[in-house]
Parts: C-alpha cells; structure tokens; sequence
C-alpha cells in the first residue's frame, strides 16, 4: 500500500452510554511509534465505545467506534440482611441486592 503522507498524530476518543456523538478525547500522541495507550478510571462491568483517529498534514480519518465491556469486580454496598422472627425456633432473613452489583450476581 502507498502512504498518503506522513503520521503526524494519534488521538483516542472514548464514548459512554448512551454512545453518541464523537466522544471526549482520552489520549492525544504525536510520538506516532507508539500506537497503545492505557485508559484509567474505568467503572466495573461498565460498556465503553473507542476510536482513534490518524492525522497527516493532509487530513485525519477517524476509525468506527469498538465496543468493550470492562471486566467484573467485587460488589459493593451490601447491607446487613433483616431478622424476621417466625417462632421460637425459626427466623427468616431477608436481604437486598448490592447498591452497585459491579457485574452478574449469580
């Protein structure tokens, strides 16, 4: 393939749900031998859409979104269970769902 000019910058752009528009931009590099970049600050179990777009001094193109799911992790705000008293002998306990289940509570 023939090159349409020199790379002269990577920028990264990062969508939340509800996924539209052109994102916010996460990272920008004109150092264009590396092509990674690390993205912190993700939420557990949370779907984020990512694009890069690539610059010459003849324009940019920008890729398709890919979408990616960040993995599970431990839940968090679970409360104590309630005591219900049946008799003398039986109690029931009742819980609720953590406040933030940070993936599939199984």
């Amino acid at each position: 393939a023939r090159p349409n000019g020199i790379l002269d910058e990577y920028v990264v752009y990062r969508r939340d749900a509800p996924f539209v528009g052109a994102g916010r931009v996460i990272g920008r590099s004109s150092d264009v031998s590396v092509n990674t970049t690390t993205v912190t600050g993700l939420v557990p179990y949370t779907t984020y859409d990512f694009a890069v777009e690539s610059s010459t001094r003849g324009g940019s193109t920008t890729s398709s979104f890919a979408q990616f799911r960040t993995a599970e992790s431990v839940p968090q705000g679970v409360l104590p269970p309630a005591v219900v008293v049946e008799s003398a002998s039986v109690i029931r306990l009742v819980w609720r769902e953590p406040t933030t289940p940070n993936g599939v509570i199984a």
